[in-house]
């Protein structure tokens, strides 16, 4: 099968009083001809003119709040018939960064960024890719019950670099990664994460309610 994937993603839930339901989020991928080069240098030219995800809010310590303007987060998505790709900056004081170096599957002591899909966008299952400013990889399946599986594992590649406005991250995730339907236009649900790990802030692209993983 030959993949045609314009993936219109969106993410249906919010907090009522920080989001008009009529104005959920959404973000059209762009599809690429170039491949960028997963080194968590942000320099690539696909990425130029690419739409930014933005505006992230609060789960924690204060939900609903929209970060700060000096601690902003800006995603993009790209895709080709192989994969799909990520654009993470994270606006940061880079000395206070926390990195912890631990194990595959393991967050640690580190800040995170994120990116959970629901490729049948049928609000009940997805899965979440986390790359830990140190450059650990985290993955896990998600339930309709709220559960999340960190035995499931796919390969993925992913590279980080802490630079003088805070850190970046790159992300390829295959197709073969994921689940899917066999429709020629793809429409997947779709939400970011991120967790600055030293004031215990834990923000997403999209408000959902405390009591969901990820929608």
């Amino acid at each position: 099968m030959k993949f045609y994937l314009p993936l219109f993603l969106l993410f249906a839930y919010s907090f009522s009083y920080a989001q008009d339901p009529s104005k959920q989020k959404q973000l059209s991928a762009v599809r690429t001809i170039e491949t960028p080069k997963i080194d968590g240098i942000l320099d690539d030219p696909c990425w130029t003119n690419v739409p930014i995800a933005t505006d992230f809010f609060e789960i924690r310590p204060v939900p609903g709040r929209v970060e700060k303007q000096d601690r902003r987060t800006e995603m993009k998505v790209l895709y080709d018939d192989v994969a799909i790709y990520l654009y993470a900056r994270m606006y940061d004081d880079k000395d206070s960064i926390s990195h912890e170096l631990v194990s595959r599957d393991n967050i640690g002591n580190a800040d995170f960024i994120s990116i959970i899909v629901d490729p049948f966008y049928d609000k009940m299952n997805g899965n979440g890719f986390f790359v830990t400013a140190a450059g650990v990889q985290f993955d896990a399946k998600y339930s309709q019950v709220g559960d999340e599986d960190p035995n499931w594992n796919a390969v993925w590649e992913s590279a980080v670099k802490i630079d003088d406005l805070g850190w970046t991250c790159e992300m390829k995730i295959p197709y073969s990664a994921l689940r899917f339907s066999s429709k020629d236009i793809q429409n997947w649900g779709l939400n970011f994460s991120r967790r600055i790990q030293r004031t215990n802030v834990q923000t997403f692209w999209n408000c959902r309610p405390k009591s969901k993983r990820f929608y």
